[in-house]
């Protein structure tokens, strides 16, 4: 293997790495309301007004935790109920985020395996990034880490497609 192929093969593959751990501590940092508040009953989110449960994650996205969110919600007895509440971590109390973290590293480490085994095969040069790409989107658990509050939180999807697309050489895209 000359250095431009190791180059163009290794130094993406990290970007991708670290991408897919950044984005994995933004999917950490989510956040959510507390427990004690019925998200099928929330109706308004300080300036959102929600028609279904499942607006209260995007209403929520441009917010950090610990941040103070105003609610309403329905009460049983048809009155609007309203408080200011802090957010806390999506995860808080949820163990099974590592396994996020451990099965996106553990695909890196297979791709990585995999293609120093068998560095000449083409078999094992595609494996290698369809490895990176699975466990990139395992670590990222893309749900909405684009919205969140920092502008910076979009560049791991730009940075990881303009990195994927540098392991094909052209005239395998021609073929």
């Amino acid at each position: 293997m000359n250095i431009n192929r190791s180059f163009f093969i290794f130094v993406p593959g990290l970007i991708i790495l670290t991408l897919g751990i950044y984005g994995f501590s933004l999917t950490a940092r989510r956040p959510n309301l507390p427990r004690y508040i019925n998200r099928e009953a929330v109706v308004r989110l300080d300036n959102f007004d929600l028609k279904h449960p499942r607006e209260v994650t995007f209403a929520l996205a441009g917010k950090s935790s610990g941040e103070i969110a105003r609610v309403f919600w329905r009460m049983p007895d048809g009155k609007i109920g309203e408080a200011e509440v802090r957010l806390v971590n999506y995860y808080a109390r949820e163990s099974y985020l590592l396994v996020y973290l451990i099965v996106g590293l553990m695909s890196f480490m297979l791709g990585l395996a995999v293609f120093l085994l068998g560095p000449r095969d083409t078999r094992s040069y595609l494996f290698y990034w369809r490895a990176l790409s699975f466990g990139a989107a395992v670590m990222i658990n893309g749900e909405l880490y684009c919205l969140q509050k920092s502008r910076l939180s979009i560049l791991p999807g730009i940075i990881y497609l303009a990195c994927y697309t540098l392991i094909f050489p052209c005239s395998f895209i021609l073929v």
